[in-house]
C-alpha cells in the first residue's frame, strides 16, 4: 500500500504540473511515466547520502535512528506505547529533566549531541526504564509539560476517538445500502474555497453494465436479458 499511495500521489501532482504547463504555455500534452519503484527511492534520503559519500550500507535498527536520541517507541506500564523524538540537543536536555536524571544535564557525554550519539544505547535504555515505570497518559503528561515531542502511538481505535482527529474530521461516515454505513477517510487537503466531500461509496457491482453494453456496443434489452440468463453478466441493484 505505501508504493501505492507514493506512486499515486506522484502522479497526480504530475498531471496538475503537466496541465499548468500546456494550460499556460500552450504546450502539447505529455506522457506521464510513473511507475511504483521510482518514487519510493526518493524517499531514501540520508541512507543513499550517506553510502555514496562514505560506503556505509544502512541496516535494520527499528524505529531508531542513528544520528538522533533519544529516538524510539517505548512501552508504558499499561502495555502501551508512545513515540518519541529528541531530534535536537534542547529536547533531549527537556527530556533527560523530564525522566529525573538532571545529573546528565551538564554531563557533555550526554549533553553533547555528537557524544550522546556515541551512547545511543545507553541512552535509549534510560527512557525505556522511565517510560516502562509509567502508564501512556502519565508519561504523555510529563512530556507535554516538559514541551518534548512525543505522541501516543494509536491502534485504529484510538485514532478515531481523537478529539484532533474527531474535530478536523478527518474520518467521516457514508450511508450504504448493503452496509448500512461506514466510516472513511475524508479528502486531503483541505481547500479554503470548495470543501471536499465523500457523498457515497461507489456503485454496485454491476450497476452501470447496461448502460455500457447499449450505449457503447449498441446491444438490445433483448440481447442483456439473455447474456443475464446465462450468467456471464451481472446487472448491479442501480441497472435499468
Amino acid at each position: 500500500m505505501l508504493a501505492d499511495g507514493v506512486a499515486s500521489l506522484n502522479a497526480a501532482y504530475s498531471i496538475m504540473m503537466a496541465l499548468y504547463h500546456r494550460d499556460v504555455h500552450g504546450a502539447d500534452g505529455q506522457l506521464i511515466d510513473v511507475n511504483l519503484v521510482d518514487p519510493l527511492a526518493r524517499l531514501l534520503e540520508q541512507s543513499l547520502l550517506a553510502y555514496d559519500q562514505t560506503g556505509e550500507i544502512a541496516q535494520r535498527t527499528g524505529n531508531r535512528w542513528g544520528i538522533s536520541a533519544p529516538r524510539n517507541t517505548y512501552r508504558t506500564k499499561d502495555d502501551k506505547w508512545l513515540a518519541m523524538s529528541a531530534s535536537s540537543p534542547s529536547i533531549a536536555v527537556r527530556v533527560f529533566k523530564a525522566i529525573g536524571r538532571h545529573d546528565l544535564v551538564d554531563d557533555p557525554d550526554f549533553s553533547d549531541a555528537q557524544r550522546r550519539l556515541e551512547r545511543l544505547d545507553d541512552v535509549d535504555k534510560l527512557v525505556a526504564e522511565w517510560v516502562a515505570q509509567h502508564t501512556l497518559d502519565d508519561a504523555m503528561a510529563v512530556f507535554e509539560a516538559g514541551e518534548i515531542a512525543a505522541a501516543p502511538v494509536y491502534d485504529v481505535s484510538q485514532l478515531v476517538e481523537d478529539e484532533q482527529m474527531i474535530a478536523r474530521e478527518v474520518f467521516v461516515r457514508v450511508d450504504d445500502p448493503d452496509l448500512e454505513s461506514m466510516l472513511v477517510q475524508a479528502p486531503v487537503p483541505r481547500f479554503s474555497g470548495n470543501a471536499g466531500i465523500v457523498d457515497n461509496l461507489g456503485p454496485a457491482l454491476g450497476a452501470h453494465t447496461a448502460e455500457v453494453l447499449t450505449e457503447v456496443l449498441d446491444l438490445t434489452d433483448a440481447q442483456i436479458a439473455d447474456l443475464c440468463d446465462r450468467d456471464i453478466i451481472t446487472l448491479g441493484r442501480n441497472a435499468s
